[in-house]
């Protein structure tokens, strides 16, 4: 019933992802005026290509339909709100959904990387076990493992919370190094330049 609830969520999140990018976006486009050197491209979003084309600059997209300038780094809603779940945001959903798959890495190797210590863990109080009669392997490992899981729940949370402010922040930046956007639009009283 949770997981069914917790698919749900991410579902609506990623429809509202794709939904936001619209439909109409071009890669190059004809200058409105000019060629070459005079090329005038029209909206502030594109830049000069070659003589007769222009671009959109980086981390900008332009909507033909809309006539408008548009930021295409990572949407900051799903982003954020993915990552303020606590089960969500321990591993790291919010960072995976805007495309940082390395700090979305980071994030399960805290959560899973302890695994294998807890294995190297059980190898050793088995030979605490063994040492002898004067050693007593149930009392060392009951004061590790509240140590071992105190020390894991921590690096959890406090990567949990990080993630959370650097998201809020817009302090971390998209996979192709364009900020988080709000679906923010230029729009302007240029002329709409023709899709090459």
């Amino acid at each position: 019933m949770v997981i069914e609830k917790i698919l749900t969520v991410f579902v609506c999140f990623c429809a509202l992802n794709i939904g936001a990018q619209g439909t109409s976006f071009h890669e190059e486009f004809h200058c409105v005026s000019g060629f070459g050197e005079t090329c005038d491209c029209g909206p502030p979003c594109l830049t000069q290509y070659s003589n007769g084309t222009c671009v959109p600059k980086k981390c900008y997209a332009y909507n033909h339909d809309l006539a408008a300038c548009q930021e295409s780094g990572p949407h900051f809603v799903p982003a954020i709100v993915l990552q303020s779940i606590p089960f969500t945001g321990a591993f790291g959903s919010g960072f995976g959904n805007m495309g940082r798959w390395d700090l979305f890495q980071v994030a399960m190797g805290i959560v899973f990387g302890p695994v294998a210590v807890l294995c190297l863990g059980f190898c050793w109080v088995l030979v605490c076990e063994r040492g002898g009669e004067g050693r007593d392997g149930n009392s060392c490992w009951e004061c590790c493992s509240y140590c071992f899981t105190l020390l894991w729940s921590i690096a959890i949370i406090a990567y949990w919370v990080w993630g959370i402010v650097v998201i809020a922040n817009k302090e971390v930046l998209g996979p192709n190094g364009c900020q988080l956007q709000d679906s923010s639009q230029m729009t302007g009283a240029w002329v709409n330049p023709t899709p090459v």
